[in-house]
């Protein structure tokens, strides 16, 4: 599948952020190939460990959607999520699931291990602040969805 590169922010609901360009195969090139049921609607990331998260397509094909097997120009390093992790641009972390060991089509939104403790299924970022890991500077988020402006 084609590679590409995402200059994109990855900002945790835990209050910090970084932005790096991240390598990897769009989702949606990704779900091209494999056919998915018409009535797939979600799709479910487990991680080596265990933990799990689901996210909607509709969030997963837009289009700077990765699953990342790089950062920088070089493999994602394992305490980063390497080899393979998502990377969701526009949600909180919790759903930029790491160290990926199965994706499950499904037909609607499951909870996962942030979920299950109160957390929001959605996860669209909300207006507040990030500590900016680039700059180690504090800086504020202004409005929801993806973090571009900094």
């Amino acid at each position: 599948m084609p590679s590409v590169t995402v200059d994109a922010r990855l900002t945790s609901v835990s209050g910090f952020s970084v932005r790096a360009p991240w390598d990897g195969v769009a989702f949606s090139e990704f779900l091209k190939r494999i056919e998915p049921l018409e009535s797939a609607s979600h799709a479910t990331f487990r991680s080596v460990g265990g933990y799990e998260s689901t996210v909607s397509l509709e969030n997963l094909l837009k289009p700077r959607v990765i699953l990342c097997y790089g950062v920088e120009g070089q493999p994602l390093e394992l305490e980063y999520g390497g080899p393979l992790r998502l990377l969701v641009p526009h949600l909180w972390g919790y759903k930029s699931v790491k160290w990926l060991s199965e994706i499950e089509l499904t037909d609607r939104m499951k909870g996962g291990y942030w979920e299950d403790r109160g957390y929001s299924r959605e996860a669209e970022i909300e207006p507040g602040y990030t500590f900016d890991m680039n700059t180690r500077k504090r800086r504020p988020i202004r409005g929801g969805g993806e973090v571009t402006e900094f």
